[in-house]
């Protein structure tokens, strides 16, 4: 099979790549300081895709951004958005795809400014640029694109570099070090991938390594180029693993499996700051039952037991479910997000207690968890039919 590298391939999957705009606003985001967190949720007026931010000092949210159109428009979709925090703490980033190109506000918070817009007019690339996690360095966004190179934007003055057209684009991420710039780009002949790092002044790809075609379908991997190691999920057979490779050597591998039971793991792997434990989410799906269980999956890297925290159930196990709730681990390791805002809108048969932002503490052995409500919109439109 082939590596996942974007997920416009983990739709294609699951029969809907035609459609990767409608996942887009699935993701939380942790400020710098871990205090306040950005998710997916609705206009409390209009009823539409929004951002929301929880502070967690105050155990306040409030709706900071809305995609609401004008009356007049008809058959609205809720999607469009991906929120994250500027390095500086004091900054948001809002990404938003229109039939104008690709819409970027930069927000101030807690600091005066003014807010700033700008717009990438290659409309055919806006939703390429919002398929992966936003690579931020400083005050410089890298945006991935269809069959071209990253294109770099300065959120301040505006200026671009890079975003040629190329046979065989390079994907650039957030790598778990905060740090530096991790890239994929796809051998030829479809042989797998080759992955190193991106120095975001001189826009170069530096190869590490290369990984073959083992990577489960609809997961990425994750690069730490802190210690030069590669985890993803390895799909080969019907047994689900956890695989790490070092300098271009199997390092570490463990089963994944919950109890006999079908298990599903989200689509990004989360690594925490001591470089002990892999996050991600998960879905259980027992062969006698009827629902599935969605929570936190921990994976220590050491025979210690697999930790499951679950957080709500549905009744319609997808294949694409997972990615409509992106979670987030935050930077000191303490706390794992995710909220169903997109969840709830494409499974029927999630209630309105179960549409939320999750919060886990990760410091306690119980894994107590905070669940901050989300009001639903009174019309619930599916993402994807």
């Amino acid at each position: 099979m082939k590596t996942s590298l974007s997920l416009k391939s983990i739709l294609a999957a699951v029969g809907v790549g035609s459609l990767i705009i409608y996942v887009l606003a699935c993701a939380t985001s942790f400020s710098p300081d871990d205090q306040q967190v950005l998710y997916p949720s609705f206009d409390p007026q209009s009823g539409t895709a929004a951002v929301a931010l929880y502070d967690r000092r105050t155990v306040h949210s409030e709706v900071i951004f809305s995609s609401a159109e004008a009356a007049a428009v008809t058959n609205q979709q809720p999607a469009l958005l991906r929120a994250a925090w500027l390095p500086d703490g004091k900054h948001i980033l809002i990404a938003s795809a229109s039939d104008s190109g690709l819409d970027l506000f930069v927000l101030p918070y807690g600091v005066s400014g003014p807010v700033r817009h700008f717009t990438v007019a290659e409309n055919d690339q806006a939703p390429a640029a919002l398929e992966l996690p936003f690579a931020i360095h400083g005050t410089q966004l890298f945006l991935n694109g269809d069959k071209r190179d990253p294109l770099r934007i300065n959120l301040v003055t505006g200026e671009t570099a890079g975003g040629d057209e190329t046979t065989n684009e390079i994907n650039v991420l957030p790598s778990p070090d905060g740090q530096t710039l991790a890239a994929f780009r796809d051998l030829p002949g479809d042989a797998g991938s080759e992955y190193g790092t991106f120095d975001p002044q001189t826009m170069e790809f530096k190869s590490v390594g290369t990984i073959g075609t083992n990577v489960s379908d609809g997961t990425l991997p994750t690069f730490n180029p802190a210690d030069g190691r590669l985890l993803f999920a390895d799909g080969t057979g019907d047994q689900l693993q956890l695989e790490i490779l070092k300098d271009g050597k199997v390092d570490f591998t463990r089963p994944l499996a919950h109890n006999g039971d079908k298990l599903e793991i989200g689509p990004f792997l989360d690594l925490a700051p001591d470089g002990q434990t892999v996050l991600t989410a998960y879905c259980v799906t027992p062969e006698t039952a009827t629902n599935s269980e969605y929570g936190l999956l921990e994976i220590p890297l050491s025979d210690a037991p697999l930790k499951f925290t679950p957080l709500f159930h549905a009744a319609d196990n997808q294949d694409a479910g997972l990615l409509f709730a992106q979670p987030s681990l935050s930077h000191d390791g303490k706390t794992w997000a995710i909220g169903t805002a997109c969840l709830y809108l494409q499974d029927k048969s999630l209630t309105p207690q179960d549409c939320a932002l999750f919060l886990v503490d990760l410091t306690q052995p119980d894994r107590p968890v905070t669940k901050i409500p989300i009001v639903v919109p009174a019309e619930r439109k599916t993402l994807i039919n």
